[in-house]
C-alpha cells in the first residue's frame, strides 16, 4: 500500500469514528484541541517505549503518532505531505552540528 493510500484510509477511519466531522465553530475547535492532546499522548507513549527499548511498542507508537498528525491535518484542511515537504525544505540546507547526540543549528 502506498503512503497516500494509507493516509486516505486513516482519514476515512477518522471520519467513521467521528474524530473528523468538519463541523464549524466551537465544536470544530474542540476536535482540533482533542486531536492535539492525542498527539501529546501518543508521543509520550513513544518516549516511554524508547526508554524501555521496546521495539514493537516503538513501532506502534510511531504509527499512532502519524495517525494523530494526519487527522489533525485533515481537521485543519492541511495536507500532511505538504507539511512534511515544508519541514524538509526548512531543514534540507540547514547548517548544523552534532553535540552529544543532539543536532544544533549553527
Amino acid at each position: 500500500m502506498t503512503f497516500n493510500e494509507l493516509e486516505q484510509k486513516v482519514i476515512l477511519w477518522g471520519k467513521q469514528k467521528g474524530l473528523i466531522t468538519k463541523k464549524e465553530g466551537e465544536s470544530r475547535l474542540v476536535q482540533v484541541y482533542a486531536q492535539t492532546l492525542k498527539i501529546q499522548e501518543e508521543t509520550g507513549e513513544l518516549c516511554r517505549a524508547i526508554l524501555k527499548a521496546d521495539m514493537p511498542l516503538t513501532e506502534d507508537s510511531i504509527g499512532d503518532s502519524a495517525v494523530t498528525l494526519i487527522l489533525l491535518c485533515e481537521l485543519l484542511d492541511l495536507s500532511f505531505e505538504s507539511c512534511l515537504e515544508i519541514a524538509y525544505k526548512e531543514i534540507a540546507d540547514r547548517k548544523t552540528k552534532l553535540v552529544n547526540g543532539t543536532l544544533i543549528k549553527e
